[in-house]
């Protein structure tokens, strides 16, 4: 079974019941090669799709609180508060008022927060965590005229970082799956790992790729992937790769369900992801699948539009629509044989 692209993190999410404007689920954070887990209580949180270096969490809460988490390698027996001196105060005054500000500890986490120089009204409130030589940054950020002061202290209070085997254990499962070959093995190895790890959104990905990839049962992979993708707002799937490989394979499930609308709707996010990520390949494969929607939903100026796309990034695709039957009702049309060089 080939892999899916390995994640740089993986996020899952708890319900936990918790007050406040921001409150929610426990949003988790699972480190690659990293013993640890990062949680943060957030309600109705949105992931962002592509992260950036060293970010392993990123989104933003239905209402309105930005939250990002990044991670730094420091040396063993750095303090949270060192952290905070060194690193939090330097890059306050980029942005910070300085006259606003502030500190404080609690728990293991050292705080800072201050209001914005250029805008009075938005605050950032940091949250420094050490966990022996990885640093962790907690900043959640927002409008002061829809939150309060206490409201985002109490985000940073939520945070929790504590041991886990999960990620060493989804390393485990892809040697399982390399290893093992007969009939039936890997979906065995598969289903034992969601029975331990039910919210793990990774190991659904792994289970709609095995459906597609390996079984061919397009139907039960389909279903993965849903179950995958029906967490992402609350499991984010880290990975942008593994998140493109959900909108695709979601599409082609429901096109042969027969239904069109839902197929195009994924391709649409597929295509979207592949242009934010300016990968040439998923590009091409988005903006070929977009052409196909839209020959078959007779709208030429849009198919052609897509299907000159998707051959600008991978010129395979010419050859690939002389023979593709979703394009019949273009044959005759001037422009379509003109891009695929037919007679």
């Amino acid at each position: 079974m080939r892999p899916i692209g390995i994640l740089i993190g993986v996020v899952l999410v708890f319900a936990a019941g918790s007050g406040g404007a921001a409150f929610g689920d426990q949003v988790k954070v699972l480190l690659p090669d990293k013993p640890w887990e990062l949680s943060i209580a957030l309600k109705d949180f949105q992931p962002k799709d592509v992260l950036g270096p060293n970010v392993v969490l990123g989104g933003r809460t239905k209402d309105k609180v930005n939250v990002t988490v990044t991670t730094a390698q420091v040396e063993q027996g750095t303090s949270a508060a060192q952290v905070r001196d060194r690193r939090g105060k330097v890059a306050a005054t980029r942005t910070a008022d300085p006259a606003t500000v502030e500190t404080r500890e609690f728990g293991n986490t050292a705080a800072l927060w201050f209001r914005w120089r250029g805008n009075k009204d938005m605050s950032s409130f940091h949250g420094y965590i050490v966990r022996q030589d990885l640093a962790f940054d907690v900043h959640v950020s927002a409008y002061m005229t829809d939150h309060t002061q206490d409201e985002l202290l109490a985000l940073l209070a939520s945070v929790k970082v504590k041991p886990s085997a999960e990620w060493q254990d989804m390393a485990g499962l892809l040697t399982t799956l390399e290893e093992q070959t007969a009939e039936g093995e890997q979906e065995s190895a598969l289903k034992a790992f969601l029975e331990k790890y039910p919210g793990n959104s990774w190991g659904h990905l792994l289970l709609g790729q095995y459906y597609r990839e390996e079984a061919g049962d397009l139907d039960a992979a389909g279903k993965a992937y849903e179950q995958a993708l029906a967490n992402h707002q609350t499991l984010p799937i880290t990975n942008p790769a593994s998140l493109w490989t959900c909108y695709d394979a979601l599409a082609a499930y429901y096109a042969q369900a027969g239904k069109p609308g839902q197929a195009t709707r994924y391709v649409q996010k597929a295509y979207e992801l592949a242009k934010e990520l300016e990968d040439d390949a998923l590009i091409a494969a988005s903006a070929y699948a977009l052409a196909r929607a839209y020959a078959q939903d007779n709208h030429p100026p849009k198919c052609m539009e897509f299907l000159n796309e998707a051959i600008h990034h991978d010129a395979t695709h010419k050859a690939t629509a002389r023979n593709d039957t979703a394009f019949d009702n273009l044959r005759n049309r001037l422009e379509f044989k003109k891009l695929i060089g037919g007679n």
